[in-house]
Parts: C-alpha cells; structure tokens; sequence
C-alpha cells in the first residue's frame, strides 16, 4: 500500500545576520515614526537574515524592478543550497527527484524560478514543474497537498518542494504604522520537503501524510495582503487578523480530527506558524494548550522571523531535531495566510 509521507526536509538562510534592534538602529534614518523602535522590540524576534548585506540599500527606496533583479540574483543560490541538503537527508540524488514545485510570493519572472533553478542543478529535461506565486506564508502546505495527490497516483514519484521567500527587499519607507509591522516581521529563508512512498524499507523516519483540510475566508480577504506598487510589494496586516484566525482555529481543528476519529489529546506535536508573536499565542490560548506546547513556533520567530512560506517546515525541521518523535505519534501542521487562508496537515511517524 502506497503511504505518501515526507521523507526529508531542510531549510537554509542568506548569510546576513542581524540583531533585531541593531537593524531598527541602522534603519532609524528611515523609520522616524515615534513608535518605531517599540514596534521592533515587540515583535519577539532577536535575529533575522536577509539577503541584503547593507541596511542602507534600502534607503533610496528602490523601485520594484530593483528589488525583484535582487530576487532572481539571490534566490537561485539559496534554493541550490537548500535542495542539496534537503536530498542529502534523504540520501537522494537531483536524478531521482521526478516532480518539482517552487514555492514564493516574494519575486517573479518568466520563464518562472523553477526553471531556472532546474536547469542551474541538471534536472531530469523530462520532471513535471510548477511554481506557485502569490499565496503568501500557508502555501508549502498547498504544496504539499499536491505532492501528496501526485504521489498516491504515481507512487514511484520523488516530488521537491522549495519555499524560498525574500521578504526584506520588499521593506517600505512608508511611516506608517502597518509597513514597519511588514518591515520588523518579515524575513529571508529557504526550506525544501521532498515527498514520496513512505511505505518503502528505505525510509523508516518517514513522516506519513494522513489527511489535509483548507479553509479560505473569503469575507476577510483583504485582512492580510501583499500588493505591488512602484517601489516594492506593500504588505497589509489588518489587527483583526488574530482575533480571526483565533475565533476560526478550533472548529477547523475538530474537523480534521472527527473525519479521522481523534481527538486534542491523540495529538503530540503542534507545529504552529508563527506569523507573529500575538498569532501564536492566540492559537495556544484558543486550543488550551499547556504553555511550552509551540515552543518550537516561538523559536523559529525569536531566531529567524516570519520567512512567510518558507517558515512552516523550519518549525517542523526544529521539532525533529529537539523532540525525536516516537513512531506511532501524531502531529499537526498549522499555517495561514492571504485569502484569508488557513492550512492543516495532519501527520503520523
């Protein structure tokens, strides 16, 4: 019997590190708004990365072209090293990967990421290919949702995929008080799954795919957004978005769990998307969790920011290297993001 599982998973960062509130420093210049500096100290994060070396690129507020050149010269270095990992764990070879999704709302061109970066690492000519642009921080999940189909109907298929967000170029001069919540939040990384036949002797850390559900609201779809304009995408986090997800949360959870005769308690792991520190402890709150219950959620935050879609599969990387979950243990994969959109997978080792 084919069980479609996630086989391996890896993330990679630019090598610009900076300290939270340093940045807020080399950028107070730009960000004159009274309450700019207590906006960065109370996002929860203490270091992000970014694929901008100087703060001060920013200053000039370059136009979209600008930032989205930056794009298509950083991404395809930070996708190579983020497959090449993510296949080593898995003890693959580039060859033996069949299907490859790329995944970003963060830069676009044509012919599209995925082609490029196939042809920088020798794909097979012959892979199925597909990016998937302008979905936002829940759109691995989507992803994964496809690979997971693909592989119950070729169960031979060795499916890639790669969330690669550059959001620091997108960072706005604007002095308002929602573009310096974008600019404090968001973040640059990369993570890649590969997905394929869990049944097979060769994968016995293999992390089964059960079931999925997904919900949009579309009454709320302009409470987060990511627009373009001249000088980069424009973020939009409207303050109701916690009060939302918080008040749509626990139905969908009970959802996934009836139609698969569970309940709160069979499940061991939450691996939450920490789209921001209030985010985070709305859900905790909402599903009564212990406190400790995301602590993983809070660390990906606190280390490396929100990275949009690329974020979710950081939290589950981080899980696996500080809990070692038991076979047999069930875990639950939460994220969220335009639409209003909110992603569940339910997982099993």
């Amino acid at each position: 019997m084919t069980i479609p599982a996630i086989l391996s998973v890896a993330s990679a960062v630019p090598d610009n590190r900076y300290e939270q509130m340093d940045l807020y420093r080399q950028m107070s210049h730009i960000y004159t708004h009274r309450y700019a500096s207590q906006i960065f100290g109370a996002m929860g994060i203490e270091t992000r990365y970014s694929v901008i070396s100087d703060p001060a690129w920013h200053t000039d507020n370059p136009s979209t072209k600008v930032r989205n050149d930056l794009y298509l010269e950083t991404a395809p270095p930070l996708a190579i090293k983020v497959i090449q990992k993510v296949l080593d764990r898995a003890d693959l070879r580039i060859t033996d990967i069949d299907n490859f999704t790329y995944v970003t709302c963060t830069g676009l061109d044509t012919p599209s990421m995925d082609i490029i970066i196939a042809e920088k690492m020798d794909m097979p000519y012959t892979i199925h290919r597909a990016t998937m642009t302008s979905m936002g921080c829940h759109a691995v999940l989507t992803a994964l949702r496809q690979a997971h189909m693909t592989v119950l109907a070729r169960p031979k298929t060795k499916a890639l995929i790669v969330g690669l967000e550059l959001c620091t170029i997108h960072s706005q001069n604007a002095l308002t008080v929602k573009s310096m919540i974008g600019s404090a939040l968001f973040s640059d990384g990369a993570s890649a799954v590969i997905v394929g036949d869990g049944a097979s002797d060769s994968y016995d850390d293999s992390i089964a795919l059960i079931d999925s559900l997904s919900y949009s609201d579309y009454k709320n779809q302009h409470a987060m957004s990511f627009h373009p304009s001249d000088t980069g995408y424009a973020f939009h986090l409207s303050n109701q978005v916690p009060k939302i997800i918080r008040n749509t949360m626990p139905s969908l959870v009970s959802t996934i769990l009836d139609r698969n005769g569970m309940i709160m308690n069979d499940i061991h792991h939450w691996m939450v998307h920490p789209g921001g520190m209030k985010i985070v402890d709305f859900v905790e709150e909402e599903l009564g969790f212990k406190s400790g219950k995301l602590d993983c959620s809070r660390a990906i935050l606190r280390e490396y920011g929100n990275m949009s879609s690329a974020t979710i599969m950081f939290v589950l990387e981080r899980l696996l290297d500080e809990t070692q979950p038991l076979q047999g243990d069930y875990g639950m994969l939460i994220s969220f993001g335009p639409g209003l959109t909110i992603e569940i997978y339910l997982l099993q080792w």
